[in-house]
């Protein structure tokens, strides 16, 4: 069926994507090299099945890469927002994967922030009406919410800023973060690209469709980056020895910027 018919769903996007990748031939040939070495590197990994830090931290690696790889699929169908929205989630759990790495103190309270968040779920069902006649409201009792409340007590509440600054990763929050965030939260200057402005600044008509001329290369870029820092951290808690690789692809990356700084 046609792309009027099914959208971002029909096979007539797969025509598409040859043009897009045409257009960043160099970003995505680089995004993609660095995501096979990422993806070897961690076939090496011997994980001891009763170190909770090493599970913990493979774990979040495996999720920031296919986290990317799914951006990097979104944005060769010319899904720019979304690619957006996954690089940020990313970015959240390539934090958290540097400080679960660098320290063990830091897994043991990460874990109980989890709860947390499950009391903080329990209290919204319970509170809820629809669930009045539920059975799942018979199991929410005092003494478990009391229980899930002494397990983190005296922890820290999540603080994802400071935790950013602490693994010297505080400009992946200040500019891929936030920025990104507006993505994910629906800021108003993200719906302007349905817009098609006339001359006179009026809104001509609504559009919709794959960005077929927009320059995501910064995306692209912000791709691979997010996969080389998982690794390095990933690399310094299993002994890897990446350096010179991933340094190779740093040099990489800063030659395509300032190329285009030009």
């Amino acid at each position: 069926m046609s792309f009027e018919d099914e959208g971002f769903l029909s096979r007539e996007l797969d025509a598409l994507h040859e043009h897009i990748l045409s257009r960043h031939a160099k970003h995505f040939d680089l995004a993609k090299r660095v995501n096979i070495f990422c993806q070897r590197t961690q076939a090496r990994l011997k994980v001891y099945n009763r170190d909770p830090q090493q599970l913990m931290a493979t774990c979040l690696m495996l999720k920031i890469f296919e986290d990317v790889q799914g951006a990097l699929l979104l944005l060769e169908s010319g899904l720019v927002s979304q690619s957006r929205s996954l690089l940020r989630v990313a970015t959240e759990a390539l934090i958290i994967l540097a400080k679960v790495a660098t320290s063990e103190e830091f897994f043991k309270a990460y874990v109980l922030t989890g709860e947390r968040e499950r009391l903080k779920l329990l209290q919204a069902i319970k509170s809820n009406p629809l669930y009045g006649n539920e059975e799942i409201q018979k199991d929410i009792t005092p003494e478990l919410t009391e229980q899930i409340k002494k397990s983190f007590d005296g922890t820290e509440n999540k603080n994802l800023e400071q935790w950013a600054k602490s693994v010297n990763l505080d400009v992946m929050y200040d500019l891929v973060y936030r920025l990104f965030s507006q993505d994910v939260h629906t800021h108003p200057r993200r719906l302007e690209k349905y817009l098609i402005i006339r001359e006179d600044g009026e809104v001509g008509q609504i559009g919709w469709g794959p960005d077929l001329e927009k320059d995501f290369s910064t995306e692209i870029v912000e791709a691979a980056k997010i996969l080389l820092l998982a690794m390095d951290a990933i690399s310094h808690l299993f002994e890897l020895h990446t350096k010179e690789e991933i340094k190779g692809f740093w040099e990489e990356i800063k030659h395509i910027v300032q190329q285009e700084d030009k």
